[in-house]
C-alpha cells in the first residue's frame, strides 16, 4: 500500500518533468534556402530592436518562414557599442549605448527604397524577441545596394563578430 501511494505521488512529478523536457527541446537551426542564390525582399520594417536586429514583413509570403521575420544582421554586434558621437550617455543616470546604433539603423532602414536578405539561415534557438513564434533568421542585409553591416561598422555603430 505504501509503495502504491509513493507511485501515485511520483506520477505528477514524472508528468511535470516530461512536460518541462518537452518544452525545453528546441528545433535545430535549419537552412531556409533551397537555392544558395535565393534572396528575400523586405516589404516593410516593423520595428528595430537593436542596430543589428529588426522585425520585418516580407514582400511576399515564404513557404517556410511565412510573411513576418526577425532579422539578425550576420557578422556584426551592436549590443554594447558606444559610437564616438554618442552624447546620450554623458552624465546620464541610465545609459543605453546601443540607442545610437538603433537610431542609425532605423534611419537607414526607413529611408531605404529596397531592402533584401541574402545568405539566409533560420535560427530557432535564438528566440530573444520571437516570443510570438515569428521566425528568427540570420542574414546579410542589403539596403539600396549597400551592405548594412558594413554601413553600421563604418558609422561606428557595430563591430565585427563571429
Amino acid at each position: 500500500m505504501r509503495g502504491g501511494v509513493l507511485a501515485v505521488r511520483g506520477l505528477p512529478i514524472l508528468g511535470l518533468a516530461l512536460l518541462v523536457a518537452g518544452c525545453a527541446s528546441q528545433q535545430p537551426s535549419v537552412d531556409v534556402q533551397a537555392d544558395p542564390g535565393q534572396n528575400l525582399a523586405i516589404g516593410r520594417v516593423v520595428k528595430v530592436y537593436r542596430g543589428d536586429l529588426f522585425k520585418a514583413d516580407l514582400q511576399s509570403s515564404h513557404p517556410t518562414l511565412g510573411r513576418q521575420v526577425f532579422v539578425q544582421i550576420a557578422g556584426i554586434s551592436c549590443r554594447e557599442i558606444k559610437p564616438p558621437s554618442c552624447s546620450s550617455c554623458t552624465g546620464a543616470l541610465f545609459c543605453d549605448p546601443g540607442a545610437e546604433a538603433r537610431k542609425f539603423a532605423l534611419a537607414t532602414l526607413k529611408d531605404a527604397r529596397r531592402i533584401s536578405l541574402h545568405n539566409i539561415h533560420r535560427n530557432d534557438s535564438q528566440r530573444l524577441y520571437a516570443l510570438d513564434q515569428t521566425p528568427f533568421v540570420v542574414a546579410d542585409v542589403e539596403v539600396d545596394g549597400r551592405d548594412l553591416a558594413s554601413v553600421l561598422i563604418q558609422a561606428g555603430c557595430a563591430e565585427v563578430c563571429n
